[in-house]
């Protein structure tokens, strides 16, 4: 964004923040974490273990993972850039997702497997963060924290997938940050849990979304979260959207290679969608 003003920022945020109090009082919040999946299978809360070699799951050589706020649906193009995105990924994972028929259709007709951490619903329909894949997860799970003054919850979705020809699983984190705080206390906390998931974890790791990292406090959070759980940034051809001069959406990687990483300036979202092929680097 070419504004950088602190009064135009007031502004800005100021008007998010009553359109989010706006939301929070058409919002439905269920009392826990509520997992949804696609299909009848439900997925246990714990992470595998290493177990016997896997004859099916996602390519080592190679595989794609792309990563998208899709701002609820709220700019038109959405579907039709989604469809084209979904089908060139084997794992998409989504954030602001709002599961309406017409996203579940989408996702039906590509044959990809999808679990939702539901934060709440509007008009009847659940939003959250959304991982979906061409392989069913082995394990599906869920974290959740409030918004300290909207009371809004913001989620993470955590998915174990089989790797073919290897024995480990690859963790993956799909997590939409805390974003309206007057610190990073609630920021850090969520950042926390997920790195506990991390260290109990001996696989290859991806962790993707938007992270809210508006501010340079916030950035320097997740740089520790990274470096202390031995991640690494993805760097794109290509600009990721910047929100007051800064990027939200990131992936940080461990135990893979990145062989070619792409942001996309699509206009269906106020958020650029970040593409990356993968191998798993047999070093690690």
């Amino acid at each position: 964004m070419g504004h950088s003003r602190p009064g135009f920022r007031f502004i800005v945020r100021g008007g998010l923040l009553l359109s989010l109090l706006l939301l929070n009082a058409c919002a439905d919040i269920p009392e826990r974490l509520h997992l949804l999946h696609s299909g009848d299978r439900a997925h246990a809360c714990q992470a595998p273990g290493r177990g016997a070699i896997a004859d099916v799951g996602l390519s080592p050589h190679v595989f794609t993972l792309t990563t998208w706020n899709i701002c609820k649906g709220c700019r038109r193009g959405w579907k039709q850039d989604l469809r084209q995105l979904a089908s060139r990924s084997d794992l998409l994972l989504l954030q602001e997702a709002r599961l309406e028929p017409d996203l579940e259709s989408l996702l039906k007709d590509l044959h990809m497997t999808w679990s939702m951490a539901h934060a709440f619903s509007l008009e009847g329909s659940p939003a959250g963060v959304l991982t979906s894949a061409r392989i069913t997860p082995l394990a599906a799970c869920g974290q959740r924290i409030f918004e300290p003054y909207l009371r809004l919850p913001k989620t993470a979705m955590i998915s174990y997938f089989s790797i073919a020809g290897h024995a480990r699983s690859l963790l993956v984190v799909n997590i939409h940050g805390v974003n309206f705080a007057p610190g990073t206390t609630e920021l850090v906390s969520q950042f926390k849990a997920i790195q506990e998931t991390i260290a109990e974890h001996q696989g290859p790791v991806i962790i993707a979304g938007d992270f809210n990292t508006w501010s340079r406090k916030r950035m320097a959070a997740l740089k520790q979260l990274a470096e202390e759980s031995g991640l690494r940034a993805v760097e794109f051809q290509g600009q990721p959207s910047l929100h007051f001069g800064r990027r939200l959406d990131h992936v940080y990687y461990r135990g893979l290679i990145p062989l070619q990483a792409r942001a996309m300036a699509l206009q269906s979202s106020d958020h650029h969608p970040l593409s990356v092929t993968f191998k798993l680097d047999k070093d690690s």
